[in-house]
């Protein structure tokens, strides 16, 4: 495989595809060895760590991949990048501990102990670290890096939460912990020693005045593309109830991991474009099209065999999640091209453009929830839909009229 795009995405999806199911195997093991009570407190931990990590990264995450292959400066991008993001999390880790711990009794199980709160602080800076090295990797186009820490990751995984049983649900969480952080230690070390990285750990003022408008936009434009996703189970319980909220979470989970494909792809497309910018037409041709040659039959054969899918779930899925199964399953052709139209505008700057795109799409459906949700699931799986569609036509429109423009520059 000699062409990057093809191979980089593939790296990407191998990636994710190992650590979703590593991480469906973590649980089912955790579930047979703790009790149901300590995996809900493990379960919190390790939610609010993703949350916490996610919200730390400040853009940074698409920053690198924008700006690391053209910067001069390598090392200093890398570690402000690192640095910023770090303290991020952090902080955020704190303002949380300070917070939600007078409200919620999942933290009893660390505020007692200074070890298990520091564990608790550093597990959280693993993950926003991890995420940014897989941005580093992805940028100097060496995919195959992010799959062996994740590899790394998956397989500590499955061995650790037997070595800490007798720890209960914070057994649980260390093993979780642990894992991400020897994977850290091994992106880490191949950032030293496969890329020569320079450790130093200080901002870089004249870094953080090239890169924060572009960290910033994307940072907000990621925040309201994820609204629906954060917000619709909460908003569907209160509306609809606990057992249409089982149907659509069950059926979005599925949908997300459609995602995994347009995501791998459209990453490796930004690496590759901001390479190769003259050449960014191709490249955007040649991305959608390997998109939809593995998107359209898998959507196709999740719609026809839905029934039998969700039988896998109980009968009770078959019968009243397979509407909303389906169409949540179609939106994953729109993501595709909301991806990929998304990639174009990054590589090209177009920051006012990446910011109408990503809250056209997730306003439009927050908007359309709150008013029609009422009318069940199928109208929520409609609304889904008209949300994404708002965004990607919105996106083809800046996009003809950025062609049409360029067009006219070259014959005068």
């Amino acid at each position: 495989m000699q062409d990057s795009l093809y191979r980089n995405s593939l790296y990407l999806m191998l990636s994710s595809a190992i650590t979703s199911f590593a991480g469906f195997i973590f649980w089912i093991v955790v579930a047979h060895k703790y009790s149901t009570s300590q995996v809900g407190i493990a379960t919190a931990l390790v939610s609010v760590t993703g949350l916490i990590a996610n919200v730390s990264l400040l853009g940074f995450d698409t920053a690198l991949i924008r700006y690391l292959a053209i910067s001069k400066s390598k090392d200093k991008l890398i570690n402000t990048a690192l640095l910023s993001t770090a303290s991020a999390a952090t902080l955020g880790a704190c303002v949380y501990l300070l917070i939600i711990s007078r409200f919620s009794n999942h933290l009893d199980v660390i505020n007692n102990s200074p070890i298990r709160l520091t564990i608790f602080i550093v597990t959280i800076c693993t993950s926003t670290i991890s995420l940014i090295l897989e941005s580093i990797f992805i940028a100097y186009r060496k995919s195959k890096f992010v799959l062996i820490k994740n590899t790394l990751i998956s397989g500590l995984k499955l061995v650790l939460p037997w070595i800490f049983l007798s720890l209960g649900a914070y057994g649980i969480f260390t093993a979780y912990g642990l894992s991400i952080a020897l994977g850290v230690m091994s992106g880490g070390g191949i950032l030293i020693y496969v890329f020569e990285h320079r450790l130093n750990l200080k901002f870089d003022k004249q870094t953080l005045k090239q890169v924060y408008a572009f960290s910033g936009i994307n940072y907000l434009t990621n925040f309201l593309m994820d609204l629906p996703g954060l917000f619709m189970p909460l908003l569907v319980a209160t509306v609809l109830g606990a057992k249409p909220t089982a149907y659509f979470y069950l059926s979005n989970t599925i949908a997300v991991a459609l995602g995994m494909i347009p995501a791998a792809t459209t990453q490796s497309l930004f690496a590759e474009g901001i390479t190769s910018q003259a050449n960014a037409k191709k490249l955007f041709k040649r991305g959608l099209k390997m998109i939809a040659i593995m998107m359209i039959p898998l959507v196709t054969l999740l719609i026809i065999f839905a029934h039998y899918i969700l039988l896998v779930f109980g009968g009770a899925y078959a019968t009243n999640a397979i509407a909303v199964f389906r169409l949540l399953c179609f939106s994953g052709l729109l993501v595709s091209l909301q991806y990929t139209l998304l990639v174009q505008f990054k590589i090209r700057h177009e920051l006012k453009n990446i910011l109408i795109v990503g809250a056209s799409g997730g306003l439009t459906t927050m908007l359309l929830a709150i008013i029609f949700l009422r009318h069940g699931l199928v109208a929520l799986g409609i609304i889904w839909n008209t949300g994404l569609l708002v965004s990607c036509i919105a996106g083809v429109i800046l996009e003809r009229r950025f062609q049409r423009s360029n067009t006219k520059l070259s014959t005068t």
